[in-house]
């Protein structure tokens, strides 16, 4: 069996979920998603989106994989241990962030043999850690968001940019993608594209305020709840990514999964806007 416990916040965990699933498709192995509700996400699933067949989701982590550690460590007495510890919870490999960059995407293992291999593995992570996730077949919105999302993009008209405006405690997105470099974009396709038209979604209602009063009608959003500690604020969050998904390029924030989550729902370009010397 396949158990993975998805990190941090939405798309970070869709990516980590994709990942599973993609890896279940090549193995056969059962899976087990150990879906926390947390302040950064305080949503179950089955509020989000529509049931997948294949997917057991559990909303607590069982005591006994608390503790596991790490499968790959740095010295002999610390793998002992972490092998000791795991053999005890009946996991054979834990994987966890650290392991994912410095093992799975630097290809020093391959997984899918290790998963077919080990009777149980146990992956908590937030990032991808396995090719080709197809987000847009695993994650349906459940109807009442899909309405919403299908009401807000019928009324787009061509050409609809995206705008992806992360801020919040994203200090990355703040320092390397300020709000000024989205303004010189949006100024130049006017020009460009007198009729463009952009849907704004933010996590900074003074960034929403702000460019709504300078451009008008233009800004298209979504009217929601800032907090992605309540559901509803987790809700809204889904209709923003899929209406960003919905337009024809978006224009993402700098190290936002967020953004490339929308981009990757909607087979859309994503450019990122920020400084030219950050790579």
């Amino acid at each position: 069996m396949i158990h993975i416990e998805p990190q941090g916040g939405l798309a970070n965990r869709m990516r980590v979920m994709a990942s599973a699933l993609a890896l279940h498709n090549d193995t056969g192995k059962p899976l087990r998603c150990y879906w926390t509700p947390k302040p950064e996400l305080n949503a179950r699933f089955e509020d989000l989106f529509q049931p997948v067949d294949i997917l057991n989701i559990s909303y607590k982590v069982p005591f006994k994989y608390r503790r596991l550690k790490s499968s790959f460590q740095d010295n002999s007495i610390k793998y002992i241990i972490a092998n000791g510890i795991n053999y005890l919870s009946s996991i054979d490999i834990f994987i966890k962030d650290k392991d994912v960059a410095n093992v799975i995407w630097n290809k020093k293992l391959n997984l899918q043999i290790l998963a077919e291999r080990k009777k149980h593995m146990y992956i908590k992570t937030c990032h991808n850690f396995y090719r080709g996730p197809t987000f847009a077949d695993v994650f349906k919105p459940i109807p009442a968001l899909q309405s919403i999302i299908d009401e807000k993009t019928s009324t787009f008209t061509t050409p609809v940019l995206g705008i992806h405006i992360r801020r919040s405690d994203n200090k990355n997105s703040i320092l390397f993608s300020p709000t000024e470099l989205f303004i010189q974009k949006i100024d130049k396709q006017l020009t460009e594209e007198p009729n463009s038209h952009f849907f704004l979604a933010t996590d900074d209602e003074q960034e929403e305020k702000h460019l709504k009063n300078r451009y008008g009608t233009r800004i298209m959003t979504h009217k929601k709840i800032l907090d992605r500690n309540s559901l509803r604020g987790v809700q809204d969050a889904i209709v923003d990514m899929y209406c960003l998904a919905a337009t024809d390029t978006i224009w993402g924030s700098y190290w936002s999964s967020f953004s490339e989550m929308a981009a990757t729902l909607g087979n859309k370009k994503l450019e990122v806007v920020k400084y030219e010397n950050i790579i």
